[in-house]
């Protein structure tokens, strides 16, 4: 028995369509090029001292740029907080703090929201050890501080 094309073509195009829309996979595990924009919609210190908390936002940014899973996120909103905290005391602390965390639920997105550095759309989980592997071989790209990024390596278990 012949199936006639017409009939088929709708099972046809809707299996192209589905395998032309899915996101990329996993296995195109690579990070994008680190990129750091500080303090996003925050000033980076006070007039007085006008860089007083930036090296804070810079680690926040460097711990987005990977992700992880939400409570992954959670850590680097509270370190955030504990940072500027002990820079510039606890008012700025709490300020950034409910800000950044307010910003997860903004209409307005930065294109540096969590997991950014991937090359797909990673879901709030774990980082696994390819992950890790990757991550850690990418951070040692990066022209850093030697004991700023151990500190950083283990802080996150990286």
């Amino acid at each position: 028995m012949r199936v006639k094309i017409k009939k088929l073509w709708p099972v046809i195009a809707g299996l192209f369509l589905f395998f032309a829309i899915q996101p990329a996979k996993a296995s195109d595990t690579s990070l994008k090029n680190f990129e750091s924009d500080y303090c996003t919609y925050f000033p980076e210190g006070t007039l007085e001292k006008p860089d007083l908390w930036k090296s804070c936002c810079f680690d926040h940014d460097l711990r987005y740029w990977f992700g992880g899973s939400s409570a992954d996120m959670l850590m680097a909103d509270n370190k955030l907080r504990n940072c500027v905290t002990q820079k510039a005391g606890s008012f700025y602390g709490n300020l950034m703090y409910y800000g950044v965390r307010a910003g997860h639920f903004s209409p307005v997105k930065n294109e540096r929201k969590w997991s950014w550095g991937w090359n797909f759309e990673r879901a709030f989980k774990p980082l696994d050890p390819q992950e890790k592997k990757i991550i850690n071989h990418a951070l040692n790209e990066l022209n850093l501080d030697r004991e700023y990024l151990k500190a950083f390596k283990k802080f996150y278990s990286l």
